[in-house]
């Protein structure tokens, strides 16, 4: 759910918000922003670890296969791409937290939209 969308909506409700009056509402678009863009990096770092962890294992079992070496230097020079099973190694725990500051910053865009526009 999170991710860069969540992480731009809170960039751009704390824009909309920048000189409007409402301080506290301000400082708690930075916040959520701040706390989307932690909680999606911490993610990713889990996701890239298992990526690179499957990766290693490949370059073993490609070694005791008998590869060549031309092979193995291919295999490893690659880019290495995220998988649908990298993304289960995430937690629970940290995917809901995400979520919740996920909502959170498109609620504050909501209203930050609606104090800007409608008022």
């Amino acid at each position: 759910m999170g991710g860069w969308i969540s992480v731009i909506a809170g960039l751009i409700a704390t824009i909309v918000l920048y000189g409007t009056g409402f301080q506290y509402l301000f400082g708690f678009a930075i916040i959520m922003t701040i706390a989307c863009f932690w909680t999606f990096g911490i993610m990713h770092n889990y996701a890239i670890r298992s990526a690179k962890d499957r990766h290693d294992r490949t370059l073993g079992i490609m070694k005791l296969e008998g590869k060549s070496e031309q092979e193995i230097n291919e295999f490893d020079n690659r880019i290495i791409k995220l998988s649908p099973n990298d993304l289960d190694v995430v937690p629970d725990r940290l995917a809901f937290i995400n979520l919740i500051f996920s909502i959170t910053s498109y609620v504050v865009l909501l209203i930050a939209i609606y104090l800007k526009v409608v008022r």
